[in-house]
């Protein structure tokens, strides 16, 4: 059983007669233990997913499960049980608290609001503050007396706070500088170990991805073109998009002949064939008129464990 297993997710915006479709048909799991990336451009829908799954926003269709049960729609007591089970870290550490509270209190009106007493969670809060490696003191410090390594510390403190199994990362670490990302990073790699926590990481950074996720999906003007393994996504991609995204990360060490790739700016078109069709150069007349499904380009164990999945009409005959 997954922990996560989101359906068919969509998300509709409409504004008058104008309807803007955000997240179109998007579907994947998460398991016990296990990091799943969800990468993609600015834009292309992947923080919407996220709070579709944290009921942030309300989801237009599909299907949200937790445990293998259905909470596309729950309310009261069966939410709150949700928000038990499921925590989410923001990109923006200092905006996620209270300004006018100590992080203490903060970390402690987390486990209070699910009815622990006072007493109790005021004495959790050293210990969890412990786990997320920061000193005892900071829990009578406000969050603008600290650093943003440090606040996205407590705000891991506070997300751990109610035992959760699965923990939603939105950018987490795009707002920190380079030397932070890689503390919050093995922060998080090291919980997963300890305490066998899931995570879904939404991000931007294909480095980072690749370092911390087992799986990775690649997103896409809110449909998901390419999914699977991550070193056999990033190593060995397969979808024109995935290709021309990976194209755009710098080098480690470039030489002086490597240039950016230049991305031609243009509106791409709606309708019923692949969203990526007027930017292909393997473009046919089958992709305008005609959205591909998602065929296995290498897999493992049986149909039921695959490595590498792509949504595109080049692979539809290997």
């Amino acid at each position: 059983m997954h922990i996560l297993e989101v359906k068919g997710l969509k998300k509709t915006f409409a504004k008058g007669k104008t309807k803007f479709t955000a997240v179109d048909g998007v579907s994947f799991h998460v398991d016990k233990g296990e990091c799943v990336g969800l990468v993609g451009e600015s834009g292309c829908g992947k923080s919407t997913v996220a709070k579709m799954i944290t009921r942030l926003t309300d989801v237009s269709d599909g299907h949200i499960y937790m445990n293998g049960e259905e909470v596309t729609h729950c309310k009261g007591k069966e939410r709150r049980e949700y928000y038990r089970q499921m925590q989410m870290v923001f990109q923006m550490p200092t905006d996620s608290f209270n300004p006018r509270m100590k992080l203490g209190s903060s970390i402690a009106q987390a486990m209070t609001n699910f009815g622990m007493p006072k007493a109790e969670a005021k004495e959790k809060v050293p210990k969890l503050l412990d786990i997320v490696g920061l000193k005892r003191e900071y829990a009578d410090r406000y969050p603008h007396q600290i650093s943003g390594g440090e606040c996205q510390r407590a705000a891991l403190a506070r997300a751990l706070a109610v035992g959760p199994k699965l923990l939603i990362c939105d950018e987490a670490t795009s707002a920190l500088d380079v030397s932070v990302q890689a503390q919050i990073v093995a922060l998080i790699q090291e919980l997963q170990e300890k305490i066998d926590m899931s995570y879904l990481f939404i991000c931007h950074d294909l480095a980072l991805v690749q370092n911390i996720c087992n799986r990775v999906m690649v997103m896409h003007r809110g449909t998901i073109v390419e999914a699977g393994a991550t070193n056999e996504v990033i190593c060995d991609p397969k979808h024109p998009y995935t290709k021309l995204l990976l194209s755009s990360v710098f080098p480690v060490e470039p030489d002086s002949s490597w240039q950016p790739p230049k991305l031609e700016q243009r509106v791409e078109p709606e309708g019923e064939g692949c969203k990526f069709w007027e930017r292909c150069p393997h473009c046919t007349e089958r992709c305008k008129r005609e959205k591909p499904n998602y065929v296995a380009v290498k897999q493992y164990d049986g149909e039921q464990n695959r490595e590498h999945d792509v949504s595109c009409f080049l692979f539809y005959d290997r």
